[in-house]
């Protein structure tokens, strides 16, 4: 079971370093827009704006489980830090089974969207042309990602290996 967690990380930091590349290649393609306006070019590279909106979208999903895996998600700090270590823990435990329920029930449905636009052959119409059912398979494995994140999550809880920080979370930094 530690390799199958070893290998997901190991796939969490690849989905990290590829998200840094995209933001890097839409910081690119921002100043090559910017700069072409500066020049005169009437209407700039029109494309950017597409290509930076999928990849945010991009980051945003391949990003959500390694934020997660890290601790730096949303999470009620000061609520935990009043509470009893084992009502704090049983809040934990709560969040990790909801996390894991509404990340899969999520992804269900993503997956579904994404395969009925797929058998209808849509598209999105903008200046960049793409099939409707990446953006929508993007967030389906998104939603994945966090499920599986989820349930190692609810593991690591119950069996007590989760660090139960006695602060706020920024201390970690």
């Amino acid at each position: 079971m530690a390799m199958i967690w070893r290998i997901w990380d190991r796939m969490l930091d690849l989905l990290a370093a590829l998200s840094a590349l995209v933001i890097a290649v839409m910081a690119l393609g921002i100043c090559y827009d910017i700069t072409l306006r500066y020049l005169g070019v009437r209407r700039g590279a029109i494309w950017v704006f597409d290509y930076v909106e999928y990849g945010m979208l991009f980051v945003t999903c391949a990003m959500a489980a390694y934020v997660a895996r890290a601790g730096r998600h949303v999470e009620v700090d000061l609520l935990l830090i009043v509470l009893p270590q084992t009502a704090a823990r049983i809040l934990r435990v709560f969040s990790a089974i909801a996390m894991t329920a509404i990340s899969f029930t999520l992804f269900r449905y993503a997956l579904r969207a994404t395969l009925q636009s797929y058998e209808q052959g849509s598209f999105i119409f903008r200046v960049v042309l793409i099939p409707e059912w990446m953006p929508f398979a993007a967030i389906a494995v998104m939603f994945l990602s966090l499920g599986i994140e989820g349930l190692r999550r609810t593991w690591l809880v119950l069996q007590r290996r989760q660090e139960l920080p006695g602060g706020p979370s920024e201390k970690a930094f």
